[in-house]
Formats: structure tokens, sequence, C-alpha cells
């Protein structure tokens, strides 16, 4: 079995992929939005988390819309809409965030404000605008989130 390490460069990817385009992708159908369940975290009970794969680019979203998921389109979602409405929400419903995941239904999986937190710090470093709805800029929404998990 592929370990979470081997997905890490992926993952890399996908941080600065997003941040650039402000934008990530989804498979969505008439069921709902793709979902899984992660190998690598567990409920108290000993059960896996329910995971809801993204991606970094249209294409590759597309090319995992077969087997369990034939019959879903790739969606765009806006990094910020992403940020904090989807992750936020996530994280309160202890669901897993996937990214960049395979045909195999193989990718990187984070928690995710681990996911939103390594986002800010990619968009501080390039210094990126972006526009929130419930925020005045990034700093505002990091130092509210830090607040919340405080």
């Amino acid at each position: 079995m592929e370990q979470q390490t081997d997905f890490a460069q992926h993952y890399n990817h996908f941080i600065k992929t997003v941040s650039a385009s402000q934008q990530v992708y989804a498979l969505q159908s008439s069921q709902g939005y793709a979902t899984s369940r992660t190998n690598e975290y567990e409920d108290e009970e000993g059960e896996s988390l329910e995971l809801i794969c993204f991606w970094s680019d249209k294409a590759l979203a597309t090319a995992c819309a077969v087997n369990a998921w034939k019959g879903y389109e790739p969606v765009a979602i806006k990094l910020a809409e992403f940020m904090e409405s989807w992750c936020v929400g996530m994280y309160e419903e202890d669901i897993i965030t996937g990214t960049d995941f395979n045909a195999d239904l193989k990718g990187y999986e984070a928690e995710p404000l681990v996911l939103v937190n390594q986002l800010i710090a990619e968009l501080t470093a390039i210094k990126s605008p972006i526009t929130f709805v419930n925020y005045t800029s990034l700093t505002d929404f990091a130092t509210c989130l830090k607040e919340a998990l405080a």
C-alpha cells in the first residue's frame, strides 16, 4: 500500500497550483460530491472518516470520473470559498480532504484546517490577493481561524 509520504510531492503541487489559480476542482453528480473513506484517519470507534476529494486541475479531476465516480463532472470552486466554507465546514463535521487523488482513489489526505493553514502560508508567500465573502483579508481570515481554534 502506498504511504502518505508517497503523495507529499503531489500535495505540495496542489498547494502551489490552487494558490496560483485560486481555484480547486471537485467531482459532482446528482448524488453529490465525490467522496471516499480515509485510509489515514479514524473516529473514536475506529471507523475510517469520510473524505471529500479535490483536485488542482480540471483534467486531473476528469481523469478520476471512472468506476465509482463514473458520471461525475468536474466543477470549479473559488479558493476563497473552498477555504472559508468548505474546509471550515469539513473540519466541523470531521471530514478529511483528499487532494489530487488518482483513479485508484489514492492521494494525499489532510485535515481540512491543516490544508487551510498551508494555503494561507503559500498565499502569503506569493503575496496573492484573495477576496473572501466573510473576511476583509487573508490576515483577517487567519486571525479569526486561530481565535476560533484557541
